[in-house]
């Protein structure tokens, strides 16, 4: 097997490991930010409409849009 300059041959299942604990890592780090959570509920949910998951007229509350991103954050806290 021919090498090449800077390749690297980890396997790609120790690769996965490793971003994995990296990825595990920085969540726990992270300071938890509420408002970019509900941001992302709020993305999620928009994709979901492109997606045809939900209808249009079919639109997340603000007390769901609260509860979802509460569940985002207590989810953060627990990893």
């Amino acid at each position: 097997m021919v090498k090449f300059k800077n390749q690297d041959l980890t396997p790609i299942t120790t690769k996965i490991k490793m971003f994995e604990e990296f990825e595990k890592n920085l969540i726990r780090h992270s300071p938890i930010d509420f408002y970019q959570n509900l941001r992302i509920v709020d993305e999620m949910h928009q994709l979901a409409l492109f997606l045809g998951v939900f209808k249009e007229n079919q639109a997340i509350n603000r007390e769901d849009k609260i509860r979802y991103a509460r569940a985002i954050n207590f989810a953060s806290k627990a990893s």
